[in-house]
């Protein structure tokens, strides 16, 4: 009951703060005789955003006390358990979808990968591959591929990150576990952790997808 009441205050909040600034005779009076439906959509967005925003902060909050989490990664049958650390400031998302994805070290995620993409990374370069085709022939595979931007302090510009559609990726902590079917993961040639603490970078946006964490 307090969410709904504090949902609705914030609704109505965005939609009297949008009359108010559109009141150009210079009386704070009120009136909401006459309230255009626009003026009460944007409101209702406005709000929305104001929800989403206010969840991620919560969640980035939350993450500060345990922030390495335990993974489970599957592919056909086969699955690996790694250890993943939740950087806020790793924000790599798939440039189609918009979702987000979650970084793993080659080494720990080759032994499920199928051979013939274990064969293409060791000469995999960073970049765009447009004739990735010819050297994997099996059409089930390359419907998997991915090729995502993105940029680090070491890389260089325009370097792109081979990403892979695995079956299912599971989160877990002290509580709680969440999985995301059918996620992309995009495959690191470098180490992510110098101490070897986890081999992961878990974007914290996966956290709370499909109504997770």
């Amino acid at each position: 009951m307090l969410l709904f009441y504090a949902i609705s205050l914030l609704f109505g909040g965005c939609v009297i703060g949008l009359i108010l600034l559109n009141n150009h005779s210079g009386n704070m009076t009120l009136n909401i005789h006459g309230v255009k439906s626009s003026t009460v959509a944007i409101g209702v967005f406005i709000g929305i955003l104001a929800i989403i925003k206010a969840r991620e902060l919560i969640i980035n909050v939350a993450l500060k006390d345990s922030n390495i989490l335990d993974i489970c990664i599957t592919l056909q049958g086969k699955k690996i358990h790694t250890k993943g650390f939740t950087d806020t400031g790793c924000q790599v998302t798939d440039t189609i979808t918009g979702k987000p994805i979650l970084l793993v070290e080659y080494e720990t995620i080759k032994e499920i990968l199928p051979q013939e993409i274990q064969n293409y990374y060791t000469t995999y370069d960073e970049t765009i591959d447009l004739e990735i085709d010819k050297k994997i022939p099996d059409v089930n595979i390359l419907k998997r591929v991915r090729f995502i931007p993105y940029n680090t302090v070491s890389t260089r510009k325009n370097s792109y990150l081979l990403c892979y559609q695995f079956d299912a990726i599971e989160l877990f902590d002290e509580k709680d576990n969440h999985r995301i079917d059918r996620a992309y993961v995009g495959i690191c040639k470098r180490k992510l952790s110098q101490n070897h603490e986890f081999q992961a970078l878990i974007n914290p946006k996966l956290l709370y997808m499909n109504g997770g964490f």
